[in-house]
């Protein structure tokens, strides 16, 4: 009872901090920043490795009504149009390496890599030149090429379906447009359908498509990590650590 009175302050508390465009800026941008890190990856945390459902829902319901705050600003939506037109031009590279067939070609990137890498640099979230929001549907799709190994990544489906599901006039398809380019749907059906996916599906994509019989073997064989069981009220890497400072793991 303790640990949900707890996460519910700190629900309420973020609640009434993202209603303020501006403080949802900062924390979709703090949200992005901490993609590049272990420990302290919120999206990890709250979407793949924790089991207690109310500190999931209410995080994800917070990281979703920040985004939502966040790209009204018109900075915003045009950093992740570029983002998205980046990740266009990396598919489109990766296919045309696949379709010759004159070198072995590797899975799908999951997030952007070579000159494409720059829409990605956090700093450059605070001018525009790089998508806070890009850089963290870059991490869904990591964190979908691990799903199969993870037993709480139902959040993830969840915040992907909340995210993609936002009804806020134009935003809403420049955030679907994103999602699309980054191969979000294409990731999701290999997470269904496994290794029953199409055969180029699962060469794109070789970790949302692993077998559920591999998949339950792998889990078996791994140490659960520590953070499973962390209430959104405590600790520097829950989110209500944000203020005590960011730790690079």
């Amino acid at each position: 009872m303790a640990s949900r009175s707890s996460s519910n302050v700190s629900f309420v508390r973020f609640r009434h901090f993202i209603s303020d465009k501006i403080g949802a800026k900062w924390f979709v941008h703090e949200l992005a920043c901490r993609c590049f890190q272990t420990s302290g990856n919120w999206l990890r945390v709250y979407c793949t490795d924790c089991p207690e459902e109310f500190s999931r829902c209410a995080a994800i319901q917070i990281m979703t009504t920040a985004i939502q705050s966040c790209i009204s600003f018109q900075e915003e939506q045009n950093a992740l149009q570029a983002w998205a037109k980046a990740w266009q031009a990396q598919s489109e590279a990766h296919h045309r390496l696949t379709a010759s067939k004159r070198q072995h070609v590797g899975a799908l990137p999951t997030k952007l890599e070579s000159s494409w890498k720059t829409q990605e640099d956090v700093k450059g979230f605070t001018g525009g030149s790089s998508s806070s929001i890009g850089v963290i549907i870059s991490t869904l799709a990591s964190l979908l090429e691990v799903a199969p190994r993870t037993r709480y990544n139902v959040g993830l489906s969840i915040f992907i379906r909340d995210v993609a599901g936002l009804d806020i006039g134009l935003s809403s398809q420049i955030l679907r447009d994103a999602f699309t380019q980054a191969q979000i749907p294409a990731r999701l059906i290999c997470l269904a359908t496994r290794e029953r996916a199409p055969p180029l599906l699962r060469a794109a994509f070789p970790g949302s498509s692993v077998s559920y019989e591999i998949a339950e073997a792998l889990i078996k064989n791994e140490t659960p990590p520590s953070s499973h069981l962390l209430p959104l009220a405590g600790g520097s890497v829950g989110m209500a650590g944000a203020g005590g400072g960011t730790k690079t793991a």
